[in-house]
């Protein structure tokens, strides 16, 4: 069922786009201008499509909360379609109108002539704004009606065509591809920045907390470290001789080192790169037994 969201959207597209083509074609070959039969297939086709397009769009927008996705266009960045409650609405108003006028331009058009290049572009209209009560967030919502803008690249040709080319239109859809251009750009540039920074943020958050814990580590023990020193401070007074004193500690501060493990990390606390402490310390302890690690910092 999903998968007919596609109908609505591109028949008309296509259809249309085939109309303006067709209309091109026959500009450069110089024909002459509809005549009745051409005119009227030419109403009965662009209605047809119009009419299965518009049932067709009505009845999926009240089928439920359906969810196409088309592709991805970064990571994490889908182009999708979904059927919202106000996207039922928009599509039924927008379905109803675009009939209904299109079998008023037939009498209409039959009179100010141009008529293919009329329908076609209707068409083509039509299904983008069917895409765009149908796109399931802003990306998708940008991508068709930036399609807008392959309507005006028409417009250009068809005036060159028809020798009606006016240059203030030109410079017009010329500023406006420029700003185009630079927002997509702008937005690219700003999306890689964010990317960029979100690693630089997971990296941060995975290399910082072994750093805590060497940081938490080396506090629950500033308590034993303390009872240490005043050990050797008050070994005097178990001592009388001199040379005795001076064995005894240095053999109690060898043990102490020995048996402390940390103090061989407490370099890696020197260093201004957070993360890099981090990065050392947990390689350091995630090494086998059997490898000897010394830090020397600088």
């Amino acid at each position: 069922m999903s998968g007919l969201m596609l109908l609505p959207v591109f028949l008309p597209i296509l259809a249309g786009s085939g109309i303006l083509v067709s209309s091109v074609t026959a500009k450069q070959k110089k024909a002459p201008d509809l005549t009745e039969e051409a005119r009227n297939k030419l109403h009965l086709f662009s209605a047809a499509v119009l009419v299965v397009s518009a049932v067709l769009a009505i009845v999926l927008a009240w089928s439920g909360d359906l969810s196409l996705t088309l592709f991805y266009l970064m990571k994490d960045i889908p182009v999708f379609f979904h059927i919202d409650g106000i996207g039922r609405v928009f599509v039924t108003v927008i379905s109803v109108v675009w009939t209904a006028i299109c079998i008023y331009s037939f009498v209409y058009m039959k009179h100010e002539g141009g008529e293919c290049r009329f329908f076609g572009l209707y068409l083509v209209v039509y299904g983008v704004l069917v895409a765009l009560t149908f796109s399931g967030n802003l990306v998708t919502m940008y991508l068709f009606y930036e399609l807008l803008t392959l309507v005006s690249v028409y417009l250009i040709v068809d005036f060159l065509v028809s020798g009606t080319f006016d240059y203030r239109i030109f410079t017009m859809f010329l500023l406006l591809t420029v700003v185009e251009i630079w927002g997509i750009i702008d937005w690219r540039r700003n999306y890689l920045l964010m990317q960029q920074k979100e690693s630089e943020l997971k990296l941060y958050q995975h290399y910082i907390r072994p750093l805590e814990e060497l940081v938490k580590e080396i506090r629950a023990k500033q308590h034993e470290f303390d009872n240490h020193v005043n050990a050797i401070l008050n070994m005097h007074l178990t001592v009388n001789d001199y040379e005795e004193l001076v064995a005894r500690q240095s053999a109690y501060i060898t043990e102490v080192i020995r048996d402390d493990g940390s103090r061989k990390y407490l370099p890696l606390l020197r260093i201004s790169d957070k993360v890099l402490a981090g990065f050392l310390y947990s390689k350091i302890v995630r090494a086998p037994s059997y490898v000897k690690t010394e830090v020397e910092v600088k």
